[in-house]
């Protein structure tokens, strides 16, 4: 630890008397010169408007026949090709992978490489795999063979693999009945898109025409919400912070559009973090 001794003046106000006050023009000079730290800063006030939309999915209705429709439209996404499960080991040495490969059909390869090498560090678990997935070299053996089969070694690029097929699962293709669910709310996620679409264009509309948020509140479902006078910084120039949950989730957005209009001019309607 590093010490250091000081010494040092101590001037106390008490003992200065007779101070001259400043005149008028020192206190101008010193104005000028600092008076950017006396700037206030700009502050705007506005009209937060607000489309209800939380309530609209529920006027949405998809008919099952969309559904049906939609789903034979699009067979091909529900379709899957057939799938190994496969374990398997990666050696370098083909030796030890062709005592392994050697095997009793059914065996647990990871314990008979633990035998062989002393290590599990090469053993890869059971993972369902599709053909193309797999390096070119394995997708024939592993796509001909059967469940219990081991197959290998066979040689490639990572080394020699040795792979025990756990399971087989044929191509198959998702029923309507399994996948309505997400059909539909696919159709209502597009459809309640098209509807917020619809309703934004119309308040675009009715701000560029001229009316109040008051006026425009008879035509459409929207909310009001008054932004008291802030900074660009979302401050009052009493340090306060508007609380409002709806502008505290959208600070930056709304702080961006308010400082970049005009006097009694309407920014674009915007999409809000809880999409309103």
């Amino acid at each position: 630890v590093y010490k250091r001794q000081i010494q040092y003046i101590d001037f106390k106000n008490a003992d200065f008397k007779d101070t001259v006050p400043p005149t008028d023009e020192e206190l101008s000079q010193l104005y000028e010169a600092t008076k950017e730290a006396y700037a206030i800063p700009e502050t705007r006030s506005g009209v937060l408007i607000t489309i209800k939309t939380d309530s609209l999915e529920k006027t949405i209705d998809i008919p099952d026949e969309e559904i049906a429709e939609a789903y034979e439209d699009n067979i091909d996404r529900y379709k899957h090709p057939e799938t190994r499960k496969i374990e398997q080991v990666i050696l370098d040495n083909e030796s030890q992978a062709k005592m392994i490969s050697g095997m009793k059909e059914g065996s647990d390869i990871k314990t008979a490489l633990k035998g062989i090498t002393g290590s599990t560090t090469n053993y890869i678990p059971a993972k369902s795999v599709e053909k193309d997935n797999l390096l070119e070299e394995l997708q024939t053996p592993v796509f001909t063979a059967k469940k219990g089969d081991v197959i290998g070694p066979v040689n490639t690029a990572l080394g020699y693999h040795v792979i025990f097929i756990n399971a087989v699962e044929p191509p198959k293709t998702d029923t309507l009945d399994d996948v309505k669910d997400a059909i539909r709310k696919d159709l209502t996620d597009v459809k309640l898109s098209d509807v917020k679409y619809e309703k934004s264009n119309t308040l675009d509309d009715l701000l560029a025409s001229g009316l109040t948020p008051e006026e425009i509140k008879q035509e459409l479902d929207i909310n009001i919400t008054p932004i008291p006078l802030i900074n660009r910084y979302g401050m009052g120039n009493d340090q306060s912070v508007n609380e409002a949950e709806l502008f505290t989730k959208n600070k930056p957005t709304i702080l961006e559009h308010l400082f970049e209009l005009g006097e009694g001019e309407a920014s674009t309607v915007f999409e809000t973090t809880d999409n309103n």
